[in-house]
C-alpha cells in the first residue's frame, strides 16, 4: 500500500483504503479497480490523494493510530455539531464526549505506534477532519506528558471543538488563495471568541475546552491572537492545541497546494519552538510523528530509491525499507528489505514525493 496524487492516477490501479463522505457514506470501496469515470469522480471532489496497492508496495500497511471507524464516527459527529451551530439548534455534545473517550481508549492501547494520519479528505470536508485530527494528535502529545484520564477526555473535547468558531465566518475567506485583506484576517480572529462562547454554553462541558477554543491561536513570544498571550499565560492545552492544528493544516492536502510532508512539517515545528510554539512541548509532540512515514518513498545515500515498510518509534530515522532499484535507477528484478538500524552504513539521503 502507498499514497498517490489523485492526479497521478491510470486506470486499472487498485484502491487500497474506502474512501468516505464526512457523514460516513461510502464513496468508493477498498479494492475497487480505478475507471476512468471513478478518477474524475475523486478530482471533481478535490481529493488530492489516496491510497494504492500495487506490486512495489505489496503487503506494505499504512495503518493509523485509532481505528477507521472510530475517526469517521467522530468526523460525522463533528460534521452534525456544526450544522446544528448553523442552523441555530441545540447541540447535544454527549456524542462528542464519547467519541473523545474511544479516543483516549485506543491511543493508550496504542501508544507505542507513532503517528501515521492516513485520511482522504475532501475540500468540503476539510474543516471537519481536521478537527478530529487535531483532537488525536493533541490526546498522544497528553499521553507522552502522563496525563490523567480525566485531564485527557477534557483535553481531547477542547481539541474536537476548537474551530467550533469558524461557523460564524465566511467559508469564502478560509478557502481563499490569494493574500488576505486586514479586514479579511480580523474576521477570521474573531473565530476564537466565537469558539469560546459556544463552548462555554455548552452542556456538560469544562470550562478549560473553552479556553483552549480561545487560545489556540495565542503564540509562545506573544504574538498571537486574540489577546497576546505569552509562554505559560497560554494554558498547557491550547499550547498543545497549537502544535497540532497547524501541523495537521501543514499536512493536509489542499486545493490550492499539495500537504506538506511529515519530515518538512517537523523541522518547522521545532525550528518555531521558542516563538510560536512552547519548545518543551514541541519536543514531546513531535516525539509522536513518523517523519518517514510507511509507503514513503526515500533515497539512500547510495543512491537506490526504497519505500519505507516499517518504521520504529525509537529510532525514527532508521526504517526498514524495500529497495527498488539500483543507483543507476534501474529497476531491481528481485526488490529486498534492508532494516537502516542494522545497516549502519546506509541512511535516508532524502525523500521522493512520487516514484
Amino acid at each position: 500500500m502507498r499514497r498517490i496524487l489523485t492526479q497521478n492516477l491510470v486506470s486499472g490501479m487498485k484502491l487500497a483504503k474506502t474512501i468516505y463522505s464526512s457523514d460516513g457514506v461510502i464513496l468508493l470501496g477498498q479494492g475497487m479497480e480505478l475507471r476512468p469515470q471513478y478518477i474524475k469522480r475523486l478530482l471533481d471532489m478535490e481529493i488530492m490523494s489516496v491510497f494504492i496497492d500495487d506490486e512495489i508496495s505489496q503487503g506494505i500497511e499504512c495503518n493509523d493510530v485509532i481505528d477507521e471507524r472510530t475517526r469517521m464516527e467522530a468526523v460525522k459527529t463533528v460534521r452534525e455539531i456544526v450544522q446544528c451551530h448553523t442552523m441555530g439548534k441545540t447541540v447535544d455534545v454527549r456524542k462528542a464526549k464519547q467519541h473523545v473517550n474511544n479516543i483516549v481508549d485506543e491511543l493508550f492501547y496504542s501508544k507505542d505506534i507513532l503517528v501515521n494520519m492516513s485520511d482522504l479528505r475532501a475540500k468540503s470536508d476539510y474543516t471537519f477532519y481536521h478537527m478530529v485530527n487535531v483532537a488525536v494528535l493533541s490526546v498522544m502529545t497528553g499521553i507522552s506528558l502522563g496525563y490523567h484520564e480525566l485531564n485527557l477526555r477534557d483535553l481531547g473535547v477542547g481539541a474536537l471543538l476548537h474551530d467550533l468558531g469558524k461557523v460564524k465566518i465566511d467559508e469564502n475567506i478560509y478557502n481563499k488563495t490569494d493574500k488576505l485583506t486586514d479586514e479579511e484576517f480580523e474576521q477570521i480572529k474573531q473565530h476564537a471568541s466565537y469558539g469560546f462562547d459556544m463552548v462555554r454554553n455548552m452542556e456538560a462541558v469544562n470550562v478549560l475546552c473553552a479556553h483552549v477554543a480561545y487560545q489556540h491561536h495565542e503564540r509562545f513570544d506573544g504574538q498571537g491572537y486574540p489577546r497576546g498571550l505569552r509562554g505559560k499565560g497560554i494554558h498547557d492545552f491550547a499550547r498543545i492545541v497549537a502544535l497540532a492544528d497547524v501541523y495537521d493544516a501543514l499536512t493536509a492536502d489542499r486545493p490550492y497546494r499539495k500537504a506538506m510532508l511529515p519530515y518538512h512539517a517537523v523541522r518547522y515545528l521545532v525550528a518555531m519552538g521558542g516563538t510560536q510554539f512552547d519548545p518543551d512541548l514541541t519536543s514531546v509532540f513531535v516525539e509522536n510523528i513518523a517523519i518517514y512515514p510507511v509507503g514513503t518513498f526515500v533515497e539512500l545515500n547510495t543512491k537506490e530509491k526504497a519505500i519505507v515498510v516499517t518504521v520504529n518509534k525509537l529510532h525514527k530515522t532508521r526504517p526498514v525499507v524495500r529497495v527498488l532499484t539500483e543507483a543507476d535507477g534501474a529497476l531491481l528484478k528481485q526488490p529486498f528489505e534492508l532494516d537502516l538500524l542494522n545497516s549502519p552504513t546506509y541512511f535516508i539521503n532524502g525523500i521522493i514525493e512520487e516514484f
